[in-house]
């Protein structure tokens, strides 16, 4: 139980860094395409997923190519803000509400996985569309 906690206390603050490191960044549009119906962000471990809705909310979501237990964090930023964040033991999904969605900004996902084999990874750094 204590190799958990240190592995999870671990992967929350590599992965407070990465979202650190994204604020200061841009968060306007830049080279990112713009945000589609139907998006994926594939790897060497898995893929970010993404899909605007009628109603105008994006569903999104991750998964591993090999082992999705363990331990997920995911950080959805608009902009510079965290519009939905999971820190869980199974596939991260969830939606980001129109309100929160800014034209010509970033939509970016950030996901660092910890499987039950303890090989990590974390998601493409070009998961990010530009809000249309």
């Amino acid at each position: 139980m204590t190799a958990i906690v240190r592995r999870a206390t671990g992967l929350v603050a590599v992965a407070g860094i990465c979202v650190l490191a994204m604020i200061v960044l841009p968060a306007t549009a830049s080279a990112a395409q713009p945000c589609g119906l139907n998006m994926v962000w594939a790897g060497e471990a898995g893929e970010v997923n993404a899909s605007r809705a009628p109603s105008g909310f994006v569903r999104w979501g991750a998964r591993s190519y090999t082992d999705n237990g363990g331990l997920w964090v995911a950080y959805v930023l608009v902009g510079r803000r965290t519009v939905d964040k999971k820190v869980q033991d199974y596939q991260p999904h969830g939606s980001v509400n129109p309100k929160d969605l800014r034209t010509g900004q970033l939509l970016k996902f950030l996901v660092y996985h910890v499987d039950t084999q303890g090989k990590k990874s974390l998601s493409r750094p070009d998961a990010e569309c530009v809000i249309p």
